[in-house]
């Protein structure tokens, strides 16, 4: 699990745990997300994707439900 940091206008700070990412297709047309990548920021200037144990961009595949 990556926890995650969000910073508020104040600088207040959330400590959060990404347990799942949720995607939606298209509302006008029959498309939808296949695979995905998930890349993070501690500082929103320099950002890294999530890798394997090889240092290879992880890639999700989307699942398709109705």
């Amino acid at each position: 699990m990556t926890i995650v940091y969000i910073y508020d206008d104040d600088g207040c700070c959330l400590s959060l745990k990404v347990t799942g990412l949720m995607t939606q297709g298209r509302a006008d047309g029959q498309e939808w997300v296949t695979s995905y990548l998930v890349s993070y920021s501690l500082d929103s200037i320099n950002w890294y994707y999530i890798v394997d144990q090889y240092d290879n961009k992880l890639v999700s595949t989307a699942r398709h439900s109705h």
